[in-house]
């Protein structure tokens, strides 16, 4: 999905889950977590946008306990990965 629709994206709406799953029941839960911990590895998947093309701006999102903090803390993850050149 990323190949198809970031070389014409402008921003790019960031967040990032975890995710639970009972056996037994198959309930599945998730729930919002920071950036570095979820299970969308941000790392290759911005890596993957810029060489792409994509130039845009990053939105970080969280909801849930502290969102301010969070939100923080993953403008400042992406802001590490960017500056780090990734791969």
């Amino acid at each position: 999905m990323l190949d198809e629709v970031l070389p014409y994206a402008n921003f790019w709406h960031v967040k990032n889950y975890a995710r639970d799953e009972d056996p037994a029941t198959g309930q599945v839960m998730t729930f919002p977590v920071p950036m570095e911990f979820g299970l969308i590895n941000y790392r290759a998947a911005i890596n993957q946008a810029l060489g792409l093309g994509f130039r845009g701006a990053f939105l970080c999102e969280h909801y849930g306990s502290d969102a301010i903090t969070v939100i923080g803390r993953n403008r400042t993850y992406v802001r590490e990965l960017l500056a780090t050149g990734l791969d």
